[in-house]
């Protein structure tokens, strides 16, 4: 049983992550509207790098 505990640990924290990296890209990407680039920055992140952002925020 020790192992079942263990895989269940690990999904929730897979889930936390998940939702983590989401809200991140939902706030990057601001509710789905693109956001006005400040000097400096590239106004549009994709995708993948928001949820790579929002894993590594999550960690």
């Amino acid at each position: 049983m020790r192992n079942e505990t263990r895989k269940a640990r690990n999904q929730r924290r897979a889930d936390r992550r998940l939702e983590l990296a989401y809200k991140a890209w939902q706030l990057a990407t601001n509710g789905g509207r693109k956001p006005t680039p400040k000097r400096g920055q590239t106004g549009y992140l994709s995708p993948a790098k928001l949820i790579l952002l929002g894993i590594k925020a999550g960690q």
